[in-house]
């Protein structure tokens, strides 16, 4: 929900400061993957795993073998293939028409078209040969991947950060939700994978696969927990306090900003977005190209 409403003031017109935070943010996120994977070691001692999962393969050695099979190398191609489809027409259909027109149906139309044959295309993939690998990559070094993935993954970041538009930004995060979505909903779901796919797939991050346990609380609480003791009151009127503090914050700010006091911030601000209208300049006037 918090998400969801930071989108919506990007999307109305953030401030200079949000709008630094949102950039950054992203450009951070792209790279997760990344610094997780660097930090492997590091991480593995923070939680404690050693504790929980002796001799875990998250963090001996390395977390399994890569083997490609021409099913999966269909697949990975299709699907990369019609992601970047997707993202290309979804950013096309968020600019404005030629001829001022609302979107309709036939522009819709090249969307529809390319998510059905990009899933017909992934059904024909599933029956290609999944048992004699074209490629296999035993012993696989994480951190050496991860290097070679901070290249074209830093090349996006930088182009995260150095965004101007908000409007296409927060385009380009919805798809990117909707993206990752799809990725993950296999194992959500317990749909299932092709066996040559699950150990790439689980190694997206880290933490993601399972010989990565974070310790635990083995204390037995049982009867501990008690709605009468004062700490329970406390906690209730500290998350009251807390509630009415940030919704009078923002019901003040919201005031300020329909009484014209945002005015002096939209004008600096990065790609002419800023105060209510989001237009690129003070009330009443147009934005700048």
């Amino acid at each position: 929900m918090a998400l969801a409403y930071f989108a919506a003031e990007l999307w109305h017109g953030p401030s200079r400061r949000t709008w630094y935070l949102a950039r950054i943010s992203a450009g951070i996120a792209v790279m997760g993957p990344v610094i997780l994977w660097l930090l492997r070691m590091p991480l593995c001692g923070f939680a404690n795993v050693e504790a929980v999962n002796k001799g875990s393969a998250a963090c001996n050695g390395n977390p399994g073998n890569l083997v490609v099979t021409p099913s999966a190398a269909a697949m990975a191609l299709v699907g990369i293939v019609t992601v970047v489809l997707l993202v290309r027409l979804l950013l096309t259909l968020g600019r404005p028409r030629p001829d001022g027109r609302p979107l309709g149906w036939p522009d819709l139309m090249p969307l529809v078209v390319t998510a059905i044959a990009g899933g017909a295309l992934l059904a024909l993939s599933r029956a290609l040969p999944s048992a004699d690998p074209l490629f296999s990559l035993p012993g696989i070094v994480p951190e050496l991947i991860a290097l070679l993935v901070a290249v074209p993954l830093l090349l996006v970041a930088l182009q995260v950060v150095t965004a101007r538009d908000s409007r296409r930004f927060v385009g380009g995060l919805v798809a990117a939700v909707g993206i990752w979505f799809v990725i993950l909903y296999p194992n959500i779901s317990a749909l299932p994978l092709p066996a040559t796919l699950v150990n790439a797939y689980q190694g997206l991050l880290p933490t993601y696969l399972y010989a990565f346990q974070f310790s635990v609380n083995t204390i037995d609480r049982s009867g501990a927990i008690s709605f009468a003791v004062p700490g329970f009151a406390l906690l209730m009127a500290f998350l009251v306090l807390s509630s009415v503090i940030f919704a009078y914050a923002a019901w003040v700010w919201r005031a300020s900003l329909a009484d014209g006091g945002a005015g002096e911030e939209a004008d600096d601000t990065p790609g002419g977005f800023g105060g209510t209208g989001g237009t690129g300049g003070p009330a009443g006037e147009p934005g700048a190209a």
